[in-house]
């Protein structure tokens, strides 16, 4: 084999070397440059998420005397509508009206239990005794429950 062709035949590895490099540097640009703008992407979504989380609220379940409920609150809980749950199985959202002229008095027993909840979660259970049991009760009644003092004979 002449020199020259040992020459070429490096000069052609170097080639080569170079372009299997250009290529990895190439494609790990664009994976950086598309994670860039797929972080951007998800932070912009979990920022949307927050703000829906916190505008657009509901409120659903049973409530003794009111049968089964649902609400909404397009403005962060400042107003809450009643919703047709026969037109929301089929997604549709339709306003029966604002919640007290449809459910009078279930925003308060709601915030009742809320209140219960909150109660028991920060004191532990409720047992009508001892220096809450005047707060206690007062706690179980605006939830809706009666609570009346029977004397053991």
């Amino acid at each position: 084999m002449a020199a020259g062709d040992t020459e070429r035949g490096r000069n052609s590895a170097y080639v080569v070397a170079i372009r299997i490099l250009a290529v990895i540097i190439l494609t790990s640009g664009i994976f950086y440059f598309g994670s860039l703008c797929q972080s951007n992407r998800f932070a912009r979504d979990r920022e949307d998420l927050a703000y829906y989380q916190k505008t657009y609220l509901h409120k659903s379940g049973y409530m003794e005397g009111y049968g089964n409920y649902l609400l909404r609150s397009f403005d962060g809980g400042k107003n809450w509508f009643a919703i047709d749950l026969e037109r929301a199985k089929n997604h549709e959202v339709v306003i029966l009206g604002p919640v007290e002229d449809i459910y009078s008095g279930l925003m308060a027993k709601i915030q009742g239990f809320d209140d219960l909840s909150t109660y028991v979660r920060e004191h532990g259970p409720i047992t009508l005794s001892g220096e809450n049991a005047a707060q206690e009760k007062a706690i179980l009644e605006k939830a809706g429950f009666t609570v009346t003092e029977t004397v053991k004979p």
